[in-house]
């Protein structure tokens, strides 16, 4: 479990305008069991995640949860940085850009459904790029549209690694 999660998803709850009480009420749990999962104490389940990035309005946060404490979301999902949404729309258009410039090389690599031996160097740079761009579609998508507890996670170098 990652000791830092809970202090997000505190810092989420508070963003959001709710108790500990009325969070509980709504998850349908005790507030003594938002208060164990923001103290790190209890690992926070998958549906009180959700319910969590949904009544919090912390697309971040459900990020967070899947790259921090999924061992699949750790090793599927990109890292991001967090940034204003002006860089990271901007960070966007540059990478689709550089996949713009990769598209016809990628469609013949893949053109006959395999990869072969001399391929495999320009393929793997084709993915590079792409997963660049995913991680940057991402960064727009949980980029603070007003003052967040995201800049927080932003702020901390071990989560920032995983962001």
């Amino acid at each position: 479990m990652n000791q830092r999660f809970g202090m997000f998803c505190a810092a989420a709850r508070k963003r959001a305008g709710y108790s500990q009480e009325a969070a509980a009420e709504l998850f349908g749990v005790s507030a003594r069991s938002i208060s164990d999962y923001e103290n790190s104490k209890t690992l926070v389940p998958d549906d009180i995640a959700a319910k969590m990035v949904k009544v919090y309005d912390a697309v971040w946060l459900g990020y967070l949860y899947l790259s921090l404490d999924s061992v699949v979301g750790q090793m599927v999902l990109p890292p991001i940085e967090v940034k204003e949404l002006s860089s990271s729309l901007l960070d966007l258009q540059v990478r689709m850009k550089k996949v713009g410039d990769i598209q016809l090389e990628f469609a013949e690599i893949g053109s006959d459904n395999r990869i072969e031996e001399k391929e495999m160097p320009i393929y793997e740079k084709c993915i590079t790029i792409i997963s660049s761009l995913i991680g940057s579609a991402f960064s727009v998508v949980i980029a603070p549209k007003k003052e967040s507890a995201l800049a927080v996670a932003s702020t901390d170098p071990k989560v920032r690694r995983r962001l």
